[in-house]
């Protein structure tokens, strides 16, 4: 159940991101940056929260392996999600 709480921050950073820079086309923006770093820091840690679980004995392997293949496949989708709806004509300003 902790891992619920990575999926709802992931998208966080990179809506922030967009919002704030517009596009990821430009040259090296430091609020890019920061948020793709944020990002890739919380899908490490959500991949890694399940192995370290099983590691210490507190959940079993087979749950480590169904969370984990599970997160794969939600953060696919997330990812999937931003490819297919990265149009720049869209105005963040209207959320």
């Amino acid at each position: 159940m902790f891992v619920l709480i990575f999926y709802f921050l992931v998208p966080i950073p990179t809506i922030i991101s967009r919002r704030l820079s517009g596009s990821y086309d430009s040259a090296s923006n430091a609020c890019v940056e920061l948020c793709i770093f944020l990002t890739t820091g919380i899908v490490v840690s959500c991949i890694a929260l399940p192995i370290v679980l099983a590691h210490k004995g507190t959940i079993e392997p087979g749950a480590c392996a169904l969370v984990t293949s599970g997160s794969v496949v939600v953060f696919l989708t997330i990812l999937g999600y931003f490819f297919v709806f990265n149009d720049d004509d869209m105005d963040y300003s209207q959320w």
